[in-house]
């Protein structure tokens, strides 16, 4: 991170540190089904035998099993609300880290049925049964008039996701049963929308667009294991658009925002999120005709975004596009030679502003080894999904020769110069300038895209 982004962390702390001060003043109850905490307190505590004797597999799984049932449902309540329950967490400043203890324990509850593999039915009705009781009673207390309450459920939301989409051994056993998957994935998508669409607070709006960026990264993992399955392409729509309206209509304030204050990092430390989700979309052009690789062209061309993007937004942005592909392979519609193009001039900024990084402290504390490795491997996916594509070829692998230089500290050498066969290649009649053939639309507008 750089060290202007670190204004956000501050500035996003103190949101949340102000959050805590007044949450004995705003607290909402909740309702739990119970008469009281304590009450949910118990439940959990009994049901902890028979729900513990399905993750280690010495209770069988049958779905007339009505004690196991509600077992599931109270621990994961239970879980939920210990560190999220407003009356439960009011008068309690001075108790951060009692919560995020309780936070992780959730956390970690979540990974150890990922990894149980004693029975592998009970496996996945518990990632069935249990993430969806978490995902589901975080999404009820993301309701809270109280923001500790409604970032710590968001922040769970986004745990599930990530636990679910991680290339690991736990994220392996989950997908043995894809329709699970999927199930949990889209319910995900259903449960963090209204706070895409409607956050009552930019901290709040912070993990929501996180939960939807971890959320998607299942489709990734579907990708590389089960090419012909996705979630669905519809509810994806809906979540990203709501993302891509900070990026492309920005609120009022921060366009009234002093330009380079703690208070504008902070907002476009809010941005990047949103540029993340997007570049984590499942193709370049979803249901309703919203093009995700449209929003995030617009991030790294001039003259771009208003407010003016940082660097490791456009990074994000770019590596999002180049790892962006139709779902069909053989899909003849979609012009990856004009986003290999509009790639290439944000590396020949990127190379430009790297060879003279000295002559800005934004440049010297940027982190140019990071976004150059993961500007490497998304070029790599791109030209590797494009191997007879000569054009495609050529390019990405000049852009890929300067990024390694960058990824190794290199310093003594010339910085990459493609402009003029980019130029070329955009006077060329004969070249498709717009990311869909059948879409005039899908072009950027003149001054954008050149």
């Amino acid at each position: 991170m750089f060290a202007k982004s670190q204004a956000f962390g501050r500035w996003f702390s103190g949101l949340c540190l102000m959050g805590l001060a007044v949450a004995g003043l705003v607290a909402q109850d909740i309702p739990l089904g119970e008469t009281s905490f304590k009450d949910l307190q118990k439940k959990a505590g009994i049901a902890r035998g028979p729900f513990n004797d399905l993750i280690k597999g010495t209770r069988i799984w049958n779905p007339k099993d009505l004690l196991a049932v509600a077992a599931v449902e109270d621990v994961a309540r239970f879980q939920i609300y210990s560190f999220t329950y407003p009356k439960n967490i009011e008068n309690k400043t001075d108790k951060g880290p009692d919560l995020n203890k309780q936070f992780v324990e959730a956390e970690q509850q979540m990974r150890a049925i990922l990894l149980s593999d004693k029975n592998r039915v009970n496996t996945q009705v518990l990632v069935d049964l249990y993430y969806g009781a978490i995902i589901n009673n975080s999404a009820t207390v993301a309701k809270s008039d109280n923001l500790v309450s409604r970032v710590n459920a968001l922040r769970m939301m986004a745990t599930s996701a990530s636990l679910l989409s991680t290339r690991d051994e736990a994220s392996y056993k989950a997908i043995v049963n894809t329709p699970t998957l999927i199930k949990t994935g889209e319910l995900l998508l259903d449960r963090v929308a209204p706070f895409l669409e409607k956050a009552p607070d930019e901290a709040t709006r912070y993990y929501a667009l996180r939960a939807l960026r971890e959320t998607l990264k299942v489709n990734q993992l579907l990708r590389e294991n089960r090419p012909a399955k996705s979630l669905n392409p519809v509810k994806e729509a809906v979540c990203l658009k709501a993302a891509a309206q900070l990026i492309t209509a920005p609120p009022a304030y921060a366009l009234e925002l002093p330009k380079n204050s703690a208070e504008m990092e902070g907002f476009r430390g809010l941005r990047r999120e949103a540029v993340r989700a997007l570049a984590n979309a499942s193709s370049p052009l979803l249901p309703q005709d919203f093009s995700p690789i449209y929003v995030l062209a617009l991030c790294i061309n001039d003259p771009g975004l208003n407010p003016e993007a940082r660097l490791d937004e456009m990074a994000e942005a770019a590596a999002g596009m180049a790892r962006m592909a139709p779902l069909d392979k053989n899909d003849t519609d979609y012009s990856p030679e004009y986003t290999v193009v509009l790639i290439g001039r944000f590396i020949q900024n990127f190379a430009e502003r790297y060879s003279t990084k000295g002559n800005s402290e934004f440049d010297k504390a940027n982190s140019w080894k990071t976004q150059a490795a993961r500007l490497n491997e998304s070029l790599d996916f791109f030209r590797n999904r494009y191997p007879k594509n000569k054009f495609i070829q050529e390019m990405s692998l000049t852009y890929i020769d300067f990024l390694l230089a960058v990824e190794k500290g290199q310093t003594d050498f010339k910085a990459v110069n493609v402009e003029d066969r980019l130029n070329v290649w955009m006077r060329d009649p004969t070249t498709i300038k717009r990311f869909f053939k059948s879409k005039p639309n899908s072009a950027l507008p003149e001054k954008a895209g050149g």
